[in-house]
């Protein structure tokens, strides 16, 4: 069974994103002033072969864990992508 999954990773909140100030910046200039904050992560699409759902879900926790996510400056969170 094919599941998708995408990795979502972010900075850690109390550091510093100075991509995310820069493009904050930028939208501010152009006259959005309602955007109060922008942060800048990536996404990561996954499809994993796996029996079920919760075994997909620990494969891709243990990808980010062991790859795809740096922990000392950033988090990450798991959204599976229902058919």
């Amino acid at each position: 069974m094919k599941i998708r999954i995408f990795v979502n990773v972010m900075p850690h909140p109390e550091l510093l994103d100075p991509q995310g100030k820069a493009t904050h910046a930028a939208l501010q200039q152009l006259g959005f002033e309602a955007i109060s904050k922008t942060r800048i992560g990536k996404r990561i699409y996954l499809e994993i072969d796996a029996p079920d759902a919760d075994q997909a879900l620990e494969l891709a926790r243990k990808a980010a864990q062991q790859l795809l996510v740096n922990p000392v400056v950033e988090t990450f969170d798991l959204e599976l992508l229902e058919d």
